[in-house]
């Protein structure tokens, strides 16, 4: 029988609700009802990445732009 969050209840009767109070905790319920699965430990190395992405933008930083290009330039003549 597979295992379905939702389930139905006769109208005439009272339907579990699960307890709000501090003594309940949400992964212990997830752990009684067989739904708390294991989660793979998968360590990943950003460090290139993010090496990669900063020498990009300090070689954008590096580039040699003309006077000419700057806004201002049209009125010095």
């Amino acid at each position: 029988m597979i295992k379905s969050p939702l389930h139905e209840q006769p109208r005439n009767q009272r339907a579990t609700v699960i307890r709000t109070s501090n003594e309940f905790i949400l992964l212990e319920w997830l752990k009684s009802t067989g739904r708390l699965m294991a989660r793979d430990n998968v360590e990943t190395d950003l460090t290139s990445e993010v090496e990669e992405e900063i020498a990009e933008i300090i070689d954008l930083d590096d580039l040699v732009y003309d006077n000419d290009d700057e806004p201002g330039s049209d009125l010095e003549e």
